[in-house]
């Protein structure tokens, strides 16, 4: 127990002074490496025990993180489901030695990432120069690098996630009712450069191909934000592929190839959108 005890106010610690990450799995190789650090030896069974042991440690730990982290209500009234998700899953794979609680909620348990509705959003991210310099150069265009300094790019972001276990508010409206969640919170943490997302389905060409997804480009990039190409992975391709026949066929046809890129958008260009755009179901009505 109290070993427990040590490790979980080492993780926190140790993610409090992760200033920004632009990786998604920091957090959970993070928590997975201390563990493994602290417990050496036991039985796969007894170690499987003591991941869930400090993840349930953590969740307990995230209530009085939450109590300080000043979210909006529109963000805090989204901890109820992902809680109950999160026991679900517990129950249902307890003593499983593939499940790994502990890393699997290290981004939720430590207010490394929060839940908005339509995307899961951290909150201490970055853009590196390394991204902005390639993304310039495959897209031939000087105009983003410029964009980036005048946001200050080097600066700590939001970086948006898409949940696939909650996808009921993927949607155009879902996602504006999230843009508008993401200014309360800029409106907060002045610091905060903008809004960063990573996808395949954030390449402009996307349009022409499914039509019906091209606001996912458009809106944004309409609204103020910008974009940074990057190369094409086997993940892109997969998730591309999955839900589309039409994508598959044109891709087995060499018509279509997905392709990874970055929107940016600085956080004056979207407060600037969320002024003249209140929801009406509340996500930007009193800022409460």
């Amino acid at each position: 127990g109290e070993k427990l005890s040590e490790l979980t106010e080492m993780v926190l610690s140790d993610l409090r002074r992760l200033a920004k990450t632009n990786s998604y799995d920091a957090p959970g190789n993070l928590v997975g490496d201390r563990f493994d650090s602290f417990f050496l030896e036991g039985s796969p069974t007894e170690q499987t025990k003591l991941q869930f042991a400090l993840a349930a440690k953590l969740a307990l730990k995230a209530q009085e993180l939450l109590a300080v982290e000043d979210l909006p209500r529109s963000i805090l009234a989204y901890y109820p489901m992902y809680y109950d998700r999160a026991e679900t899953e517990f129950r249902e794979n307890y003593l499983d030695p593939d499940f790994s609680p502990h890393r699997r909620y290290a981004r939720l348990f430590t207010m490394q990432s929060v839940p908005c509705g339509a995307r899961v959003m951290d909150l201490k991210s970055s853009i590196p120069l390394s991204s902005v310099v390639l993304g310039v150069a495959r897209m031939r265009n000087v105009r983003p690098a410029l964009q980036y300094c005048s946001a200050s790019g080097w600066g700590v972001w939001f970086r948006s996630h898409t949940d696939t276990g909650y996808l009921d508010e993927f949607n155009e409206e879902g996602l504006d009712r999230f843009y508008l969640r993401v200014a309360q919170l800029l409106r907060r943490r002045k610091h905060v450069r903008g809004l960063v997302g990573t996808s395949w389905f954030y390449d402009p060409a996307l349009g022409e191909v499914s039509p019906r997804l091209a606001y996912l480009y458009s809106n944004p990039a309409s609204r103020g934000a910008f974009h940074l190409k990057h190369r094409t992975t086997d993940f892109d391709v997969q998730m591309a592929l999955r839900t589309s026949p039409t994508r598959r066929r044109l891709h087995e046809e060499g018509k279509y190839v997905p392709v990874s890129y970055s929107i940016v958008w600085p956080r004056e260009k979207l407060l600037s959108w969320a002024a003249y755009h209140p929801d009406p179901q509340g996500s930007n009505g009193g800022d409460s």
